[in-house]
Formats: C-alpha cells, sequence, structure tokens
C-alpha cells in the first residue's frame, strides 16, 4: 500500500517530483532522468538506448554493441569459431553415415539427405574461401610491417613470438599433466606389485591361454611398465619435443617461402575457392610429424575399438565415392562394418582373417563401379590396403597388456582401480598429442602468415566502438560510470577470448573463461563506480554548501 501510494502522489501531485528520490547509481547526472518513453527492454543500440537516459540500458547497450563489432568482425575473418567449424564436420559425418543405410534399403529420403550433404559440403567450401582471405590479410599485414622498416618488423615479431609462447607453454603443460597421472598410475602399480609379491609367486596362474607362474607374471608386469614410462620419457620429453618444434618451424618457413613465390596476384586463382591454400600446403608436413608420434602412442596404447574407429573412418571416406545404386558395394561395406564391431567385443569370435575376407570382398565390388569419378575410385583403392595392413597387423598396446595381465592376478576392485588411473593418463596423452601435433601446428601455421599482430588489430575496434559511444555520453562523470560498469568487462570478455586463443583453448572453454574474467571485472567496477559517486556527491554537497563571499564595503 505504501509503494502504490507513493506512485499515484508521484503521477498526481505536481509538487510528488519532490518526494522522489535518485538512486545512488545516478544521482551525480546533470539532470533526472526520465524512462517514460523506452524500457530497457526496448534497447536496440547506444543510440536507442540514449533515449531512455537510463544509465543501465546505455551501458549494457555500449557493452552489447562493442561485443558484436569485435565477434563479428573476428567471425568474418577467422571462418567461424572452433567449435562451429567442428559441428559442421560431425553433422557431415552423421548425414555421410545416415546416406549409406538410406542407399542400401533404397530408401527415397536419401535424396534429401544427400540434398543436406552437399549444403554441408558447399558450407565448408565457403569457409575455406574465407580462411584463405584470412591469409591474404593476415600476410599482407606482415609484409607491409616488414617493409615499413626494421622498428615495425621488429614489433611484428615480437608479438608473434609472444604468442607462440603462449602456445608453447599450453602444450608443455598439458604434457606435465600427462607425466603427472602416469607418475600416479605408477603408484598404484606399486601398491598393487606389494600386493602380489605377498602371494604364493610359484602359483600357476592361466591368463588369455597362456599358464606361467605368479613370479613371472610379475616379471612381465615389471617390463611392460617399464617399457611404457621409458617411452613415455623418450619420445614426449623435453629434448624430443624440442626436435619436432624445430621440424615444425622449418615447415613454418618453407610455407612462407611458397607464398613469397606466388606472387602478389595469387589469390586471384580459382584454387582459394577450393581449399584452404596453407593448410593444404602443410598436411604433408603436418603429417611427417603425426604418423611417428602416432605409433609411439599405438605402441604404448592400442586396442581394439581403436583399431575399428579408424577401420570405419576409412570405409565413410570410400563411401563418398559410391554412387546410390551400387547396393552390393553398400552390403559388403555393411558386413565388414558389422564384423567390426563385434570384434571389438572382449570375447568376440570374429579373427583378424574374417576381418581381412571382408575387406577383400568390398574391395572387389568397389571396383566393379565407376561412378560418380573414375579417377576418384581409383585413388580411393589405397585405402583398402592401409586397412588390411592395420587389420594384419592389429596388435594391442603395452597397457592393455598391463591389464590383462592383473585382471588374472588381482581382485575386481584393484583392477577397476589400476585400469581407471591408466585410462586417465593415456586420455591425457592423447590430449597433449593433437594439442602438440594438431593445434599447435595450426597456430604456428597461422602465425607464420601474421596473424598474432592483425587479430590485435582486430580487437582494437572493440576498443574504438567502446571510446566512440563513450564519448557521446552527456558528461565525464557519466562515462566514467558506463566505462568502469560495462565498457571494460566487455574489453576483458574480448581480451581473454584473445589470449585463450593464443593458449589453444577450446571454444567453450575460452568463453567460460572470459566470461568469469568479465564476471569479476564487472563487480571491481561496480564498487569503484559507487566509490566515484561518493566522492561526486561529496564535491556537490560542498560546492552547494560553500559559503559566499562577503563584498567589501567601500
Amino acid at each position: 500500500m505504501i509503494n502504490s501510494v507513493s506512485s499515484y502522489e508521484n503521477k498526481k501531485n505536481p509538487f510528488g517530483i519532490v518526494s522522489g528520490r535518485n538512486s545512488a547509481e545516478n544521482y551525480w547526472l546533470k539532470e533526472s532522468k526520465k524512462t517514460d518513453e523506452l524500457t530497457i527492454n526496448d534497447v536496440i543500440t547506444p543510440e536507442h538506448a540514449k533515449k531512455t537516459n537510463n544509465i543501465e540500458a546505455i551501458g549494457i547497450s555500449i557493452a552489447i554493441a562493442t561485443l558484436a563489432v569485435t565477434g563479428g568482425l573476428l567471425l568474418l575473418l577467422k571462418g567461424g569459431p572452433k567449435g562451429f567449424n567442428k559441428a559442421i564436420e560431425n553433422l557431415k559425418i552423421k548425414y555421410t553415415e545416415k546416406l549409406q543405410n538410406a542407399k542400401l534399403k533404397g530408401e527415397q529420403s536419401a535424396k534429401y539427405t544427400q540434398l543436406i550433404l552437399n549444403k554441408l559440403n558447399y558450407l565448408t567450401q565457403k569457409r575455406e574461401a574465407i580462411n584463405n582471405f584470412t591469409t591474404m590479410k593476415d600476410y599482407a599485414f606482415k609484409r607491409f610491417m616488414y617493409v615499413l622498416g626494421k622498428p615495425t618488423r621488429k614489433i611484428h615479431e615480437l608479438i608473434t613470438n609472444k604468442f607462440e609462447k603462449l602456445g608453447l607453454r599450453t602444450v608443455e603443460r598439458s604434457y606435465g599433466e600427462a607425466a603427472s597421472n602416469l607418475l600416479t598410475t605408477a603408484g598404484v602399480n606399486s601398491k598393487l606389485l606389494h600386493k602380489i609379491y605377498a602371494q604364493n609367486l610359484e602359483e600357476q596362474i592361466t591368463i588369455k591361454g597362456k599358464t606361467l607362474t605368479r613370479k613371472e607374471w610379475l616379471n612381465k608386469l615389471l617390463a611392460y611398465t617399464q617399457d611404457v614410462n621409458d617411452s613415455y620419457n623418450f619420445h614426449f620429453g623435453e629434448a624430443r619435443r624440442k626436435m619436432r618444434l624445430d621440424k615444425m618451424h622449418k615447415d613454418a618457413a618453407e610455407l612462407e617461402n611458397d607464398f613469397n613465390k606466388r606472387g602478389d596476384l595469387w589469390f586471384l586463382s580459382k584454387d582459394i575457392f577450393k581449399n584452404f591454400v596453407a593448410e593444404q600446403k602443410m598436411s604433408a608436413n603436418k603429417m611427417h610429424i603425426q604418423t611417428p608420434i602416432k605409433n609411439v602412442k599405438k605402441w604404448i596404447s592400442y586396442n581394439k575399438e581403436d583399431l575399428c574407429n579408424e577401420t570405419n573412418e576409412k570405409i565413410t571416406k570410400l563411401l563418398s565415392v559410391v554412387d546410390f545404386g551400387e547396393k552390393d558395394t553398400i552390403k559388403a561395406a555393411n558386413i565388414l562394418k558389422k564384423d567390426l564391431k563385434e570384434f571389438a567385443q572382449a570375447d568376440s569370435k570374429v579373427t583378424k582373417e574374417q576381418l581381412v575376407e571382408d575387406i577383400d570382398k568390398f574391395l572387389q565390388e568397389f571396383s566393379k563401379g565407376t561412378s560418380p569419378d573414375k579417377k576418384e575410385r581409383l585413388a580411393a583403392i589405397g585405402e583398402f590396403n592401409d586397412m588390411k595392413v592395420s587389420v594384419i597387423n592389429y596388435c594391442q598396446g603395452e597397457v592393455e597388456e598391463i591389464l590383462d595381465i592383473y585382471k588374472g592376478l588381482v581382485n575386481q576392485k584393484d583392477y577397476n582401480e589400476i585400469k581407471t588411473s591408466y585410462a586417465k593418463a593415456v586420455k591425457s596423452l592423447n590430449k597433449s598429442i593433437n594439442l602438440e601435433t594438431e593445434e599447435f601446428v595450426n597456430k604456428l601455421r597461422d602465425l607464420t602468415m601474421g596473424s598474432a599482430p592483425t587479430d590485435i588489430l582486430t580487437n582494437l575496434v572493440g576498443v574504438g566502438t567502446l571510446a566512440y559511444y563513450l564519448a557521446k555520453s552527456d558528461d565525464k562523470q557519466e562515462r566514467l560510470g558506463i566505462a568502469l560498469k560495462y565498457g571494460f568487462p566487455a574489453l576483458t570478455l574480448i581480451g581473454v577470448g584473445l589470449y585463450g586463443n593464443a593458449k589453444l583453448f577450446a571454444g567453450s572453454k575460452s568463453l567460460i573463461f572470459g566470461a568469469v574474467s568479465s564476471f569479476i571485472v564487472n563487480r571491481i567496477g561496480s564498487a569503484a563506480n559507487e566509490l566515484l559517486i561518493r566522492h561526486f556527491n561529496k564535491k556537490k554537497l560542498q560546492a552547494e554548501h560553500k559559503p559566499t563571499p562577503e563584498l567589501k564595503q567601500t
């Protein structure tokens, strides 16, 4: 009731405005603000928000405009966020598999699936063109900075080196985490080995059809665990990583030399609308780095499920050049996929020999077709040889050997503990390998083309946008208040996003990190703004109560 009366008096009573109280936030404005015309929910642009005469509406709209301008420019020049690009690739895989199944069943819906897949491929192609545009923009600015003279060249190199070091620290930290997980696993191993030692060492134990004494199994465990640790330290230690980094730098230099030889008009080539030129140039060198590392990882940890996943990827790639009506080919592929799925089971009766027969049958049917492109089909036949070699040479990794032995020697609880510990270590190793040989190589490719300085310039657009709108504020106090509560948090979100990109963070991680940082800056800014308000209020009151100097009588 009290609130209702107060509201009524302010509307009907000509003197009601006297009873109105400005909030602490907008007390220091030049004149009282009226919000009858528009509300915060109506706000679209800073200019629109200004009509509300509401500090919160103005501040939020300026922050949104700052983020929109910078974020939109980054999306335009970077070909979309990683999460979006990954989502497109996942959709392509989903619809490719759906198309395969629909083809085999003769479903008419396959035509619509094919249409969607074509659109996804088109979208991917356009994204590649945007990446080429980004490369051209970055490299043109790099050459411009170098031509200006030694000082600007040094600035460009300094920024690039800083970004590279940030990425390297992420790789190093990731490998450090993997090493820590292996160390933890070594502790679990030590505990379980002591338990096994305390039992009858001469007892005969059969594991996977092989009978040995507990002592002999124990010796095998010791040898395998030592091999895993030695392999990690040798191949993923600092010395080997340094050798791979030198190779990456050499490959990046070759990429730059290639672009220098292309001339200034290379971007007029039709290739820029088909492929990501810089990535295509780096792909072979990237494989030379990745393949040995992946083989080492397979030696450490590799199981049937890994083999089946790799083979299924090859099958999907092969079926992309199979025509809708080639049912015998698709049927052979599905038989292979079905046997692969069964092969991955623990007690599977499907053998490697059966899988090889399936692959040969698939190849036989695949070779009969000629559509849609005979050259493409002939080029794809090499995938069959890769599949056969992978299946014939399949051998599980040493971690899997260790777990098989433990399963026959310890109780279920202890086995689950060591299995979980190894799974965590292997997962962190896979993450580290991907960061080093995929994410960091891609980052080094972009840095070589000059991405870091232009990324900073793009983010400075956000600073300029904020400064532009703040300059249009009514007075100094209003500008300071909006900057503290809304402007600086918006810039923090932009800056943290740039930092996260340099640190090879995933898009979701950068977003969360940026949002938390922006919230903290907002809280600090709000507190600072309150102090600012009190300061201006105090100065205003002092000015109002300052005694008027008396005039001297003549």
